[in-house]
């Protein structure tokens, strides 16, 4: 993760490289402008290699939570702005980039889209179930760090039960409950399921103190 880190950075360094040549942009400095081009292709292609190795793991550990907390079949989609190879495609854009003196197509233009059930979320998804899958993705990343780091990770949910039903929550419960160190905050305890105040430590702040 580290490494894919300082990839981005170094992206960004020469994509401000290529944009300042592109507001100043002269046919004399074509040349230039090509290995800038090749330059930010290779890295950026690299960047789209790693992206999508992550989220392909990402995925499986999001699916086998959804099915331990029986919920709908939810995954992320990387949607990138590169449709074939990156430097050819970026060529075949340069001269619209000239035009509106700006890198238009690049990992820094990409997406990713939530689906559920294969549906994009966006389009159908209710509060609860938005929710829910917010919880997977933080629940996934969170097993993914204990992976790469071989050590336990501390788990900080905010206000996690608003919006859920009972069933969600019920089912949000039973994973929890197998978790070895997890920080809920929440305005009111109410909001909190029994099972998790029956186990919980709970600490109450007022006023900031």
């Amino acid at each position: 993760m580290e490494d894919t880190v300082l990839k981005y950075i170094e992206y960004k360094k020469v994509l401000k490289e290529r944009n300042e040549i592109l507001k100043q942009y002269d046919s004399k400095n074509d040349l230039i402008l090509d290995i800038v081009t090749k330059k930010i292709s290779e890295i950026g292609q690299n960047i789209i290699n790693r992206r999508t190795k992550f989220i392909n793991l990402l995925n499986e550990y999001i699916n086998k939570i959804a099915k331990q907390m029986n919920l709908e079949s939810c995954n992320i989609t990387y949607s990138s702005s590169i449709d074939g190879e990156y430097e050819i495609v970026m060529k075949s854009k340069q001269k619209y980039d000239i035009l509106t003196k700006t890198t238009n197509i690049g990992v820094h233009r990409d997406d990713y889209i939530f689906k559920l059930d294969e549906k994009k979320a966006c389009d159908f998804a209710s509060q609860g179930q938005m929710r829910s899958i917010v919880i997977c993705l933080k629940l996934a990343i969170k097993e993914i760090c204990e992976l790469c780091n071989k050590r336990d990770v501390v788990l900080l949910l905010d206000d996690v039960f608003a919006e859920l039903d009972y069933k969600r929550q019920e089912q949000l419960v039973t994973y929890l409950l197998n978790q070895k160190q997890t920080f809920i905050t929440t305005t009111s305890l109410k909001e909190i399921p029994e099972q998790i105040i029956k186990h919980a430590n709970v600490l109450e702040i007022k006023k900031g103190s």
